[in-house]
């Protein structure tokens, strides 16, 4: 069989030079938003509010959307499937039950009651499990199909707007994490559990449970909180994050500035020139993160003076002990590069995934 190698523009080739060259020089985001990410960005400003304990934000509908008809028995069929599927793996049902039962112990997911009928956008989501052998923390998390669609084509993430990308240059962001003499490196916990969902939107994210009993007719459940596999979830969950940050800027400025600058997604990477600036940095993030509902954790850090000043249940798994400390792991993860805090060094097996 003949293959043809598909040869680059010499154009393309130099442009990509530049580009590359300019790195951390020239600011290479594009500002200039769609129609549509104008109206996700709208629909959120509106929609977004913090209810004394957390924010709470609504989805961003794409105008004259199909309806979302009855899917019931599509989700109940893709439950059977997961189910079937897990049937001789006993370790892996109880990750799974212990992840959706957690959902619903910590109000992140709740049973359906009489007034939901009444709701005018109903959506039941199939899902399943992942199961990552390699975390030492999550190894078992639930992903919702919200891309499932019904025989009409339709499914709940053709119907919402994506909104624009506001994290900043994942590039930039690790060029001037190597300018500190002490680095940061934290990610919020749980951050797209972190946002509710408004009352109204939250029978668009209906789904069955019976643990795994398959005499038993499957429970109804809807999410509550931002959901994993939603297209517009990254974008509410990093707007939620912004908002609270601007509205906080004039307690927390350096903190504030940190988080705008230097967080891409839920991940956090900063410094200091000094141990105590350092130490500083870091109670301010958590103290300005902290009023929204979100907590910084897996802290990391190439001084043991940040790490000793870091409560155990907050440090990166790695890190929790005395003597973890003193030899500073080599194998943790930033932002797809592995960083040896030890000698403060950054490792990478791949580098055409950090530069594309």
């Amino acid at each position: 069989m003949w293959t043809v190698k598909r040869i680059e523009n010499p154009n393309d080739q130099l442009r990509r030079f530049w580009e590359l060259d300019a790195i951390g020089v020239v600011n290479q985001q594009n500002n200039v938003r769609s129609v549509e990410e104008e109206d996700a960005l709208n629909q959120f400003n509106s929609s977004c509010n913090f209810n004394g304990d957390r924010y709470e934000v609504g989805l961003p509908w794409k105008k004259d959307h199909p309806p979302l008809v009855d899917n019931y028995q599509q989700a109940y069929q893709r439950l059977i499937s997961s189910e079937r599927n897990l049937i001789e793996h006993v370790e892996k049902k109880r990750m799974y039950c212990d992840a959706v039962n957690q959902y619903i112990d910590d109000g992140h997911a709740r049973a359906i009651v009489k007034e939901d009928s009444k709701a005018d956008k109903i959506r039941y989501l199939p899902h399943h499990a992942v199961f990552r052998e390699d975390r030492t923390t999550t190894k078992c998390r639930v992903v919702f199909d919200s891309s499932a669609k019904t025989a009409d084509g339709v499914s709940l993430n053709s119907c919402v707007l994506k909104g624009p990308k506001l994290q900043p240059d994942l590039r930039h962001v690790m060029i001037r994490f190597r300018c500190h003499r002490i680095g940061l490196m934290a990610d919020i916990k749980r951050m797209f559990l972190q946002t509710k969902l408004k009352r109204e939107y939250q029978n668009s994210h209906r789904f069955l449970w019976r643990d795994f009993q398959a005499d038993k007719t499957p429970d109804v459940y809807c999410m509550t909180r931002i959901t994993f596999g939603d297209t517009p979830s990254p974008f509410l969950s990093i707007a939620t994050v912004q908002k609270q940050v601007r509205e906080h800027e004039e307690d927390y400025p350096v903190g504030a500035k940190e988080v705008k600058e230097n967080m891409y997604i839920e991940d956090i990477l900063s410094g200091a020139p000094d141990d105590d600036c350092a130490v500083q940095l870091k109670d301010d993030l958590c103290n300005l993160l902290s009023i929204g509902g979100f907590s910084l954790t897996k802290w990391v850090s190439n001084s043991q003076k940040v790490m000793e000043a870091t409560p155990l249940r907050e440090r990166a798994p790695t890190l929790m002990s005395t003597a973890d400390l003193e030899k500073m792991s080599d194998s943790l993860k930033a932002l797809g590069t592995s960083w040896n805090t030890q000698d403060d060094l950054l490792t990478f097996t791949n580098v055409s995934s950090i530069l594309t």
